[in-house]
């Protein structure tokens, strides 16, 4: 489990550090309060070896061109205030260990070197992510423009281990150079609820069947519309569900309440001792879902061992978490999920408030509860 967070000169973060995490943590603000740079953050930290995702992460806001990234949109975007003159820093606590991350642009002359095709650590990797990757071969000395990521592992009682990544800007793409002495043993997965498809989902719904853990996917539909009878793949990834008709439906015709549902459902059950991130969770869902969705959660996080981080703007999906946490069947879960409201201060700060739900919305730090 992640136990705390320090972020400084990210997104629109010039400062936050946020600690004492539950298994389920919600991140609570008004609109631009930095939520989504706080998620994208522990994405950075949790793939921390892998120099593609701020270009994943820019895709996911639709920021820069899937299919022509330009380095400099990657580099601007991610830098407090536009500024790539100060480094990003992110420093993470774990139960077993610690982290430190520090990305910065520079100009570098290169040495053929392993690329991104040699190796591939990270759990949030996907080769088929960009098709603008490359391996350059044929490399002269030369000053080119690059992302470094420098970053640190300490696992008492192993000495401080230290590692270098970069991404570097090439006339056809980009080259991801990784540590080939580094392997990540973190789970971790980023639920952008926007989306409601992608191949990930099928490969993950392929692993739960496998393993004979697809049945309780099926229950907890089952309780959001009665309708639904079984979910199973068919040819090339394609997600079908039996609703009771003559032909079996595409999840793709559904509705997005029923296929964001699905996603958030496959990608915690398929990230056992990990993390799942996901972003703007009330996005397309019905409050009469969002019960029966907050009860799949706590029981799926407790069942799979995975603590989940999740961001929302609207304070009904507090309401209803609230009400979950209420009833007889699972009161013995306040103590694991915290709420933090976060506020920009004067000094352009970024502060978390804590609320714990044991408490029924007891405000730590203010002394306020959630009505």
């Amino acid at each position: 489990m992640l136990n705390k967070i320090q972020i400084e000169k990210f997104r629109g973060i010039s400062h936050i550090e946020i600690d004492d995490f539950k298994k389920i943590n919600l991140f609570v603000g008004r609109n631009n309060a930095s939520k989504t740079s706080v998620l994208e953050a522990i994405f950075l930290i949790m793939g921390i070896s892998n120099p593609q995702l701020p270009m994943i992460l820019n895709n996911f806001r639709d920021s820069i061109s899937y299919m022509n990234p330009n380095i400099d949109d990657v580099i601007n975007s991610i830098f407090y205030n536009l500024n790539s003159n100060t480094p990003i820093n992110i420093h993470a606590e774990l139960q077993n260990h610690s982290r430190d991350l520090s990305i910065k642009p520079s100009f570098d002359n290169l040495t053929p070197s392993y690329s991104h095709s040699e190796k591939q650590n990270s759990p949030f990797y996907n080769k088929n992510e960009y098709k603008t990757l490359i391996s350059d071969s044929n490399v002269n000395s030369q000053k080119i423009r690059s992302l470094e990521y420098k970053f640190f592992i300490e696992e008492p009682p192993n000495p401080k281990q230290e590692y270098v990544s970069k991404i570097v800007s090439r006339n056809l793409g980009f080259e991801f150079q990784i540590p080939p002495n580094y392997e990540e043993k973190i789970n971790g997965k980023f639920v952008k609820t926007s989306d409601v498809y992608d191949d990930k989902i099928a490969q993950s719904l392929e692993n739960l069947i496998i393993s004979k853990k697809n049945k309780q996917i099926i229950q907890i539909l089952k309780e959001i519309d009665g309708n639904i009878k079984d979910i199973f793949l068919g040819s090339k990834g394609m997600i079908y569900c039996d609703v009771g008709l003559e032909r079996f439906v595409p999840i793709s015709i559904m509705g997005d309440g029923i296929r964001r549902l699905i996603k958030i459902i496959i990608s915690i059950s398929d990230t056992k001792d990990g993390i799942v991130l996901i972003d703007e969770i009330e996005n397309g869902l019905h409050y009469t879902s969002l019960k029966t969705l907050w009860k799949a959660i706590i029981r799926l996080a407790n069942q799979y061992n995975v603590q989940i981080f999740v961001t929302t703007h609207n304070l009904e999906t507090l309401k209803y978490l609230k009400e979950v946490l209420e009833t007889n069947e699972m009161t013995n879960f306040q103590k694991d999920v915290r709420s933090y409201t976060l506020r920009k201060l004067k000094d352009a700060t970024l502060k978390a408030y804590k609320y714990d739900f044991e408490q029924f919305g007891y405000c730590v730090e203010q002394g306020i509860e959630i009505r």
